[in-house]
């Protein structure tokens, strides 16, 4: 995917989910502590407690590894970011029923606008 399509693909997705908060989104090869076992990490930013940002990291060993795609993993968090956003957002169970629905028609929406994804929600990945 070129730098391009990348760029055309996030936008998509916040688009799709109606994200208005800025995303930037990290690829990392040596990722820190709490990233190490996991593709993906969605962090929100807060100035003077108002929401300011989401950070988007990647786990790049890990989806080389797995065989994820990069795409279905920053969707994915994406996803994470619309919740919390919309104060949907449960820090016990982050992949609820309403998680799993958004994906569904975030895989929709992006299947026809034309971009490649799989597989956005995985009930034998995805357990908290």
């Amino acid at each position: 995917m070129s730098q391009n399509d990348f760029n055309l693909f996030v936008r998509a997705c916040c688009a799709g989910l109606m994200i208005q908060t800025p995303v930037s989104i990290r690829f990392e090869s040596k990722p820190r502590r709490e990233l190490k076992k996991v593709a993906g990490l969605c962090e929100h930013r807060y100035r003077k407690g108002v929401l300011s940002g989401f950070v988007i990291h990647v786990n790049m060993g890990v989806c080389l590894d797995s065989g994820y795609l990069t795409t279905d993993v920053i969707a994915h968090e994406l996803v994470h970011a619309h919740m919390i956003e919309f104060g949907k957002f449960d820090e016990e169970y982050h992949h609820d029923t309403h998680f799993q629905k958004l994906c569904a028609v975030l895989t929709k929406f992006l299947l026809d606008a034309g971009f490649e994804v799989k597989q956005l929600y995985s009930p034998e990945t995805d357990t908290d």
